[in-house]
């Protein structure tokens, strides 16, 4: 994922303003993107320097050139990406990747652990990609969902899985650009009847579980064991997508800030850096919090049994 830091703005501006457009079925012509290009430099030159404008007008010129590809445009019109994804879209072309990080495979990154791929996790972490608010704090905020629904389905071995989303971490990694991550409840009751109940992150698509692939792909893979255990940072899961050309040479690797784990021949669990980097800085506040809650706690017991010894004697 590239680093969006200010000269990019402009990039994030148009891939908003493009996706508004498609939504509406106006698109943008090569003409109107050459208004804006011209637009981009007078407005821009007042705060950038010559380099950093001319890299920005490649990357938006690139970026028009991949959205106007046909396959790409048709995915836009169905509906199949979001502004989030279609910007890690772009980011793995090969335009792109040449300029980026070279791809690493998990297994280096996991240093001879073979039971937990944790660490290889740990590597998508970059706090410097979740801005500062004027205090110096990250900019993450979290809304709770009070009475979540509850939605209930049975995976393909027979368990009972009850999922309800609970709450969204909503950060910012760019000025006026906003994303979030969902935290789930679930609970899985298995064929013995045994009870489970566990918090994770990620972004299901709960309206398309009627879609039995999809539905499949969340409950027998996303919720599988073996990517509960050894691909979750701090609940983190990753989230289930479906699956390009690109990914069959991007499996198992950590390329421009992300992880690929392919689940089968549709879909893909992807796991993102900006989403894990939002999830780790908000629960280490949140056990810092605690922290600090106890401690109080506990100083103010002291406090208060200090007037009740005294009266005692």
């Amino acid at each position: 994922m590239l680093n969006l830091d200010t000269p990019y703005e402009y990039f994030v501006h148009i891939v908003k303003e493009y996706m508004f457009r498609k939504s509406k079925g106006i698109g943008m012509t090569k003409e109107q993107f050459e208004i804006k290009i011209d637009n981009m430099k007078v407005d821009a030159s007042r705060y950038f320097s010559k380099n950093q404008l001319e890299e920005t007008e490649r990357l938006m010129r690139r970026f028009y050139t991949f959205v106007t590809n046909p396959d790409v445009e048709r995915r836009i019109e169905n509906g199949e990406v979001t502004e989030k994804y279609l910007i890690e879209l772009f980011c793995k072309t090969q335009e792109i990747s040449r300029e980026g990080q070279e791809a690493t495979s998990v297994a280096q990154l996991d240093k001879g652990n073979k039971d937990s791929i944790n660490v290889g996790l740990e590597a998508l972490r970059n706090d410097d990609m979740i801005l500062d608010d004027s205090n110096g704090s990250k900019k993450i905020k979290y809304k709770s969902i009070p009475n979540a629904i509850e939605n209930e389905y049975h995976d393909s071995k027979g368990n009972y899985i009850l999922i309800q989303e609970i709450g969204r971490i909503i950060y910012s990694h760019s000025i006026n650009f906003e994303n979030d991550i969902s935290k789930y409840k679930v609970t899985i009751r298995d064929i013995r009847g045994k009870l489970s109940v566990i918090e994770v992150y990620s972004n299901l698509r709960l309206a398309d579980m009627s879609d039995e692939d999809y539905r499949r792909a969340i409950l027998d893979k996303l919720f599988d064991e073996v990517n509960l255990k050894n691909f979750n940072y701090r609940g983190y899961i990753g989230e289930v997508e479906k699956k390009t050309d690109d990914d069959d040479k991007a499996n198992n690797q950590i390329i421009n800030g992300g992880l690929i784990r392919i689940i089968n021949a549709n879909y893909v669990i992807k796991y993102k850096s900006e989403d894990l980097t939002a999830v780790g800085l908000f629960e280490e506040l949140q056990q810092a919090k605690s922290a600090n809650k106890s401690q109080n706690q506990v100083k103010i017991e002291a406090d208060g049994n200090m007037p009740l010894i005294a009266k005692g004697r």
